[in-house]
């Protein structure tokens, strides 16, 4: 998505005329924009698909992203909590995805609280063997932890339970490297043996262009995240810190990788080394105003 977003928008703006009558498709378009850093056009876009047909998920899907990326989550968890009167009727993915997006919005706010409580009810409350919803739950529980409230072993091993049968089972590092997280976190290491050796055999086997991803950053992703899982921040610093601007790469929307970058942070942060870290969070707030996490952040730097 992210890392391929320039190829998505030329297709869908290639398209966009003979689809000129069709709201779902500009919801898509607009997404597409927001991949590649043009929020406000985004937001113009998915706003006039949304007027033309209230009941658009990926509209709203859409919205989400272009607040995230204009550093404004008190906007845009005001619009998604307003749109999910409409998502009953949608699929069980998007639906969950979208509640998700309201779950991040609220964590750049610190309502920590408010985000276990969607996860709990919205989020993972039903289809918990969708993968895709166990990679959302998987990563808001991260974040919160990111964020400073730290997660009860018993909501982790409820996550845990549902992705155990998919331990070794994923197309792509992003997913993977969610599962080494959770398996490292949880002490499951049968599954964590398993998604490593499986990772490091896509590594070695895969055709070749998925192949030069496992091998330009993928790899060491997926061993980065099990180690900031087993609290080696060392060992994470030391495996993230060389692939981290290409981490997308790897899979998933600029939204979902950048946990990634968050990990990274606080494993510089705890691994002792302040100054990148300071570096890191002057780049991401250059040019706007830091959100309440990035302000929490900024504060244990002192």
């Amino acid at each position: 998505q992210y890392w391929n977003g320039r190829r998505f928008l030329e297709h869908a703006a290639r398209i966009a005329d003979a689809n000129a009558d069709s709201p779902h498709f500009a919801s898509m378009h607009a997404f597409a924009l927001e991949l590649c850093e043009q929020p406000d056009e985004a937001l113009r876009l998915a706003s006039a698909a949304i007027e033309r047909e209230a009941h658009n998920p990926w509209g709203h899907h859409a919205i989400a992203h272009a607040y995230s990326r204009r550093a404004e989550p008190q906007r845009g968890a005001t619009a998604m909590r307003e749109f999910s009167g409409t998502w009953e009727d949608a699929g069980v993915a998007v639906r969950s995805h979208n509640f998700w997006h309201l779950g991040v919005l609220q964590i750049d706010q610190l309502q920590l609280e408010s985000a276990l409580a969607l996860l709990n009810a919205e989020i993972f409350a039903t289809d918990r063997e969708v993968a895709g919803i166990q990679l959302d739950a998987i990563s808001l529980l991260w974040r919160i932890e990111i964020a400073g409230r730290e997660i009860s072993d018993d909501t982790w091993a409820d996550v845990t339970r549902a992705t155990l049968a998919l331990a070794g089972d994923f197309p792509m590092p992003y997913a993977a490297a969610h599962h080494a997280f959770l398996f490292a976190r949880t002490g499951e290491k049968a599954a964590l043996d398993a998604t490593l050796e499986s990772a490091r055999t896509q590594a070695a086997t895969s055709p070749p262009g998925r192949r030069t991803v496992w091998a330009r950053g993928g790899l060491d992703l997926v061993e980065g995240c099990a180690a900031y899982g087993r609290g080696d921040v060392a060992g994470a610093v030391a495996s993230l810190a060389p692939h981290i601007e290409r981490v997308a790469a790897s899979g998933g929307s600029d939204a979902q990788v950048d946990l990634f970058h968050q990990a990274h942070f606080q494993a510089l942060t705890r691994a002792g080394e302040k100054a990148r870290a300071q570096d890191w969070l002057e780049h991401r707030t250059r040019e706007r105003a830091p959100t309440p996490l990035e302000e929490l952040w900024a504060g244990l730097l002192g």
